[in-house]
């Protein structure tokens, strides 16, 4: 993915500091693999997970204070990228809009917030309760629409978490993280034409990637994705192929 253009302009002050940094990446076509001098040398792999060939720096939490975004779904894009390097996901919460127009928005860790009291005490319950996965974590990120300019400017991000943060061998699984490739969809529809039950789908695709930590995507998204398409064939009127599926 190339972040060109979503990452420029000057920093401006902002309403409220980050914590500490951290050693991770951030991707742009115009580096060319220099080290950056004010940056900390994070060691390890170099590579790009993003899988579009851009370059790496290091980034940390104060580098998008005050920054430039073309479109609110720019910073979404960086931002969740920055969160994957650091080992948590990403939420899209609370906007502000001015005669209907959006001009604010923020974008929580995936852990903010706490479940529901309601959710505790229910009786009827037929299946085990889910672990809980909200801890309340305070770390965010908040963007307003600067109307002279036309651009997204970053106003306030924290980065203290107050819960342990996923290594990185496995963030890519983490729910906003998760995606499967065109290629991934591409293979199982193959797969599938030819009447393979899902469960050989996934073990086969489990196998080719090497193991089920390097998958980019969960047993779940698989069935999910199949079901859809079995959705999708029967609205169509496909008998023969939702058959297949």
């Amino acid at each position: 993915m190339n972040f060109n253009g979503m990452f420029g302009g000057e920093v401006e002050e902002s309403d409220e500091n980050s914590s500490d940094g951290y050693c991770g990446r951030y991707y742009t076509s115009d580096d060319e693999g220099e080290e950056d001098e004010g940056g900390e040398d994070c060691g390890g792999e170099e590579g790009d997970p993003t899988g579009d060939g851009g370059k790496i720096w290091p980034v940390v939490a104060e580098d998008f204070l005050g920054r430039e975004f073309v479109g609110e779904e720019d910073v979404y894009l960086v931002y969740k990228e920055f969160a994957r390097t650091r080992g948590f996901g990403v939420r899209k919460g609370d906007v502000g809009r001015v005669d209907g127009v959006l001009v604010k928005r923020d974008f929580f860790c995936h852990r903010q917030g706490t479940r529901h009291p309601k959710h505790y005490d229910r009786p009827e319950r037929v299946r085990e309760e889910r672990l809980e996965s909200r801890t309340d974590c305070k770390a965010k990120l908040k963007i307003y629409y600067d109307v002279q300019r036309s651009v997204w400017k970053v106003r306030t991000i924290f980065d203290e978490h107050n819960h342990e943060l996923t290594p990185a061998m496995f963030s890519h699984l983490l729910p906003s993280h998760r995606k499967m490739s065109n290629g991934d969809k591409a293979q199982v529809d193959s797969m599938k034409k030819f009447g393979i039950p899902t469960s050989k789908v996934m073990a086969y695709m489990t196998g080719q990637s090497g193991g089920y930590e390097m998958l980019r995507f969960t047993k779940r998204d698989l069935y999910n994705y199949v079901h859809g398409q079995r959705l999708a064939r029967i609205n169509d009127g496909d008998a023969a192929a939702t058959i297949s599926y």
